[in-house]
Order: C-alpha cells, then sequence, then structure tokens
C-alpha cells in the first residue's frame, strides 16, 4: 500500500480527546518532553573494517544541534529577568541623581567650578574637546568616596527603607519624591494606596524643614494603621504560611543572612545582604530578605505553565539569554562595587 493510503487509514483524533489530552498534561497527569518535536538519531556504518579511516573521508561532516541539558524553569526564568531590569533602572536612576545635583547648587564648589568651566568653553570653544573628559574622571574619583554617594547619589527609587534612608528623603524638602519613597515602603509592606491625595498629604506632614518628625518604626506603625491602604495580595507569608511582619532595611547598614530554609533565591548567590529590605516572623524566628518574599507571595501566573509545552529551539533560546543576562548584571555589579 501506498504512503498515503495507509496515513488514510489512521483514525482521527476528536476534539474533546485532543483537549483531554491537552488537560492531562497541563494537570501533570502525563509526561511529554516536548511540545510534539520528534528527536531521531541516525548512526552511520560501513560493511568493512571499523579501523578504516579512509570512510571517515567518504560521509560528510555531521551537524549536530545541541539541546538544553537542563529543564527551563518559567518562573525563576522570569524573576532572574526581573533582578536584570531592577538593576539596569536603579543604574540609570543614581546616573539622572549626578545632573540633578550639579544643576541645583547642592555643592556650591562643585556647581561653581562647573559654570567656570562652561563660560571658558562659550568664549573658546577649542579648549571644550580636551576638557570635556575631566568631569567624568572627576566625578568617579568623587564617587568612590561613601560621603560624596551618599550626598549626590540620592534618588526616591533607590534610597533604603531604613532611618537613613528617611533621612535622606526629608534632607531633600521635596513632598512629590518623598511620596514615591513613601510608596516604595508601602508596597514593601504588602499594602496598596487607595487615594493618592490622601498618600500626598500623609508625606508633606511627615517632615519639616528638611528634618522627619517621627522615627522610621513609627513611620511603620502609622502606615498600619492607616484606612486608606489596603492588602490586594494578602499579607505576606513565610514558606511556612505564618505572618512576616516589615522591618526594612537594618539602621546601621551592618550585613545580616537571608534565613530563606531553601536558601536565599536571588540570582546573585550571595545571602548577605546590608541595604536590602527584611521580613522577620516571630514563629519561625528568622529572617527572610524583601526578594524572597516576594517570590513566595507574589508569583506570577503564567510561570506556573509547563515548560514542557514550549519548543527545544525556545527552551534553548531563554535558558541562553538567561545565562547571558546573569553573567552580565554580575559583571556589572562587580565593577560598579570597585
Amino acid at each position: 500500500a501506498s504512503p498515503g493510503a495507509a496515513a488514510r487509514k489512521l483514525p482521527r483524533r476528536s476534539v474533546a480527546t485532543l483537549i483531554g489530552k491537552a488537560k492531562s498534561v497541563l494537570h501533570g497527569e502525563v509526561d511529554r518532553p516536548n511540545a510534539g518535536e520528534l528527536r531521531l538519531s541516525l548512526r552511520l556504518e560501513t560493511p568493512g573494517d571499523e579501523d578504516d579511516e579512509w570512510y571517515g573521508c567518504c560521509f560528510p561532516r555531521p551537524s549536530f544541534s545541541v539541546l538544553p541539558s537542563s529543564v527551563l524553569d518559567l518562573a525563576h526564568f522570569y524573576h532572574d529577568l526581573s533582578e536584570v531590569k531592577d538593576m539596569v533602572t536603579r543604574s540609570l536612576q543614581l546616573a539622572s541623581c549626578v545632573p540633578h545635583y550639579l544643576l541645583t547648587w547642592q555643592c556650591w564648589p562643585l556647581s561653581a567650578a562647573l559654570l567656570a568651566w562652561w563660560c571658558l568653553a562659550c568664549l573658546w570653544p577649542a579648549v571644550v574637546l580636551p576638557t570635556m573628559f575631566m568631569w567624568p574622571v572627576i566625578l568617579l574619583h568623587l564617587l568612590r568616596r561613601p560621603s560624596w554617594q551618599e550626598a549626590m547619589l540620592v534618588h526616591e527609587s533607590t534610597a533604603p527603607l531604613n532611618e537613613k534612608g528617611f533621612v535622606m528623603m526629608a534632607a531633600l524638602g521635596n513632598t512629590t519624591r518623598m511620596k514615591e519613597w513613601i510608596r516604595r515602603v508601602i508596597r514593601s509592606m504588602g499594602l496598596v494606596a487607595s487615594d493618592e491625595h490622601l498618600l500626598r498629604h500623609f508625606a508633606a506632614l511627615v517632615f519639616r524643614d528638611g528634618t522627619p518628625d517621627l522615627t522610621f518604626e513609627d513611620l511603620i506603625k502609622r502606615l498600619s494603621g492607616e484606612p486608606w491602604l489596603h492588602e490586594p495580595s494578602g499579607p505576606a507569608k513565610c514558606t511556612e504560611g505564618h505572618l512576616m511582619i516589615f522591618l526594612g532595611a537594618p539602621h546601621d547598614g551592618q550585613s545580616w543572612i537571608c534565613q530563606h530554609p531553601k536558601g536565599c533565591l536571588n540570582s546573585g548567590g550571595s545571602r548577605t545582604w546590608g541595604d536590602i529590605s527584611r521580613y522577620h516572623c516571630k514563629t519561625c524566628s528568622i529572617h527572610i530578605c524583601e526578594p524572597c518574599v516576594n517570590r513566595i507571595n507574589k508569583p506570577p501566573l503564567w510561570t506556573r505553565m509547563p515548560a514542557s509545552l514550549l519548543p527545544d529551539y525556545i527552551c534553548s533560546f531563554l535558558l541562553g539569554s538567561m545565562s547571558r543576562s546573569i553573567v552580565f548584571a554580575l559583571q556589572w555589579k562587580v565593577h560598579c562595587n570597585s
């Protein structure tokens, strides 16, 4: 019989059968290695002596496609990309703080020197190109000192969520920036503001004349009792389901260890932190960093899809992209710290 006739004799699967097969795969009842591809292996042999190398020249050079050796975890892939995105966003936000620091005359000698250089450049344009690289060198040299970093790199999206960050934001004297910093505190507590006007009014009352009117601990207590804050996804819980208390970052900047039962889930590989907010579980007597708590309490819905439904070439591409992104993020972090 011809291949076409044999194909016509095969029974057709109904739509209900295909839907039932898909449901069984989604619920994990049937193991499916991929999205339907067929893996074929071909071995070429010669009838003569196996040690004769002449037959090796008769066949074309084989080409191999490398299949992923590890299973793609969509949840980890999503969180790794989120960390890379946050790291790039943080770098851009910190870079935008430098021009703002110079243009607002927060350091009179440095801003006056920049203004004098600009006037000289307008009078003698020939000196612009030889001296324009002087400013990046000066700024990078100043930013190597912690005192200049605290004074120059102040941003509401990167300031630590502790007493130190509270003082830094109050010193700016800007209600809008204080509101965004408090929004980060609210988000870290697992809450969402339902009224922007009340949030701005609250931010305007927590500081006066560049100094905060209350401590960071009192700020957390006041926010916990505000009626215009609600919990959209429920309170933060540990892996055992116990309620956790938001403590923020350490006041003195001392390092602490993330005590997640499965180890810290951050892609950096380090469990010791000094500027990341933490949660405390009284029942388990452990401290867990904010990224690990977010992974526990806020898993994206699409990451629950089985990776076996994705074709192999997509898994290979995603795994390769994830590896390169993590390596780039780690190298950038080491470069910034050095």
